[in-house]
């Protein structure tokens, strides 16, 4: 009888042992997985505020025919703005710094009155943004069946708004 419990125990001390030697190595690599993911969502966003603030080069170089000096040509780059800014709602990680750059910016671009596409986006994407981080979605976003249900709320309150 002794014999039969010891072998038992053994058997499950075994089984205990290689599951736990299964268990780290999984969950080392889950955890490098999520550290390489928000690298990448990092680097990303940053490229995203980079390219909504800084102008895009089209020449170097280039002789200005009024002053006749080197310069360097920048081209127009609303459609790549707004693009960037409607991106911006799938980073709710950085939504805090998204919206006070947002807000800096709108403020800096609504004395251009051919900047109205861009501030319209603009308040789009702050309202996204007011939206998503009402309790209720909060909430809601704990469940991961419900993440799609608070989606589809947060987009229908969206199109509500008017501008």
């Amino acid at each position: 009888m002794k014999d039969c419990i010891d072998d038992n125990l053994l058997t499950i001390v075994g089984i205990v042992v290689a599951i736990i030697a299964l268990i780290i190595p999984i969950y080392k690599y889950l955890f490098d997985r999520k550290l390489q993911l928000q690298d990448a969502r990092f680097k990303i966003y940053h490229g995203l505020i980079k390219s909504l603030v800084e102008p895009e080069l089209q020449e170097e170089n280039v002789i200005d025919e009024k002053t006749g000096q080197v310069c360097n040509k920048y081209g127009k780059m609303e459609d790549r703005q707004i693009a960037t800014i409607f991106e911006l709602r799938n980073f709710p990680e950085y939504f805090e710094i998204t919206e006070r750059i947002l807000r800096k910016l709108k403020v800096q671009w609504e004395a251009n009155p051919n900047n109205i596409h861009i501030i319209n986006e603009i308040r789009y994407t702050l309202s996204y943004i007011t939206t998503y981080q009402k309790w209720i979605y909060k909430f809601l976003r704990w469940t991961i069946i419900l993440s799609p249900v608070t989606k589809w709320f947060v987009n229908t309150e969206i199109q509500r708004v008017k501008y």
